[in-house]
């Protein structure tokens, strides 16, 4: 079974945007003024632009359409396909965002998908047919963008949602993919020493000194935590 029932492809490749709309010192000062709002007066919306697609394909899975988004490295490998017409690494699961754990376990039933344990408060990792999924439930986001635009490494900061076949993207995601280079949201959910190895072992890297900084300063901060570094590593 494959996941998709055609090979994804953009309705119009040619309107993808093809820029980072910062680099180096500009935006590191950026993210550490919307990340010392973030610390300081609780104010977490980074106002990171999303660019929005049509990503023609179509799943081969059913969903309950109350919000699910597949999302993470697997979404990322699938649009750099579908922009460049080859990946630049390999995804070991599928991430699959719900909004609430009965969606999750709705998505499972509907796909006649056995052996998901849910006691997580966060998750549910297991495979069916040749796939390894991670049903994400623990995750609150109320769109696309709110979502994608508090992910750590923007390389990962795209979301399909299969239900309108669009593809959210933080801008400047797709060419980090190409270039295999790691950029910071300025404000993620969360950060970990794990997820930056994870992304290395697929050959990316931190070329831009302004980023390994702006990663200490993450590290340093509440935003880092040890129990997730401990538990989690998708």
């Amino acid at each position: 079974m494959n996941f998709w029932k055609k090979d994804p492809k953009f309705k119009d490749r040619n309107k993808v945007m093809h820029y980072h709309p910062l680099k180096g010192e500009d935006l590191y000062k950026w993210q550490t003024n919307h990340l010392a709002n973030a610390l300081l007066i609780q104010d977490y919306d980074a106002s990171v632009d999303v660019d929005v697609y049509d990503l023609i394909g179509g799943c081969n899975f059913n969903f309950p359409n109350k919000g699910e988004l597949i999302s993470g490295s697997f979404m990322s490998k699938t649009v750099t396909q579908a922009h460049s017409g080859s990946a630049a690494f390999e995804a070991a699961d599928i991430d699959i965002y719900f909004k609430t754990k009965e969606d999750a376990q709705s998505f499972c039933r509907l796909n006649q998908m056995y052996g998901f344990e849910f006691s997580n408060p966060m998750c549910s990792y297991g495979a069916h047919d040749v796939f390894k999924f991670n049903l994400i439930y623990g995750v609150e986001y109320d769109t696309p963008a709110h979502l994608i635009s508090r992910f750590d490494i923007r390389a990962c900061a795209m979301a399909y949602d299969p239900k309108t076949e669009l593809v959210h993207i933080v801008r400047g995601a797709i060419q980090d993919c190409i270039g295999k280079e790691i950029y910071f949201n300025p404000v993620p959910r969360g950060v970990s020493i794990r997820r930056l190895v994870k992304y290395v072992e697929k050959g990316f890297k931190i070329s831009d000194k302004h980023q390994r900084l702006f990663f200490s300063e993450l590290v340093r901060s509440p935003i880092y935590s040890p129990e997730l570094e401990i538990i989690t590593g998708y």
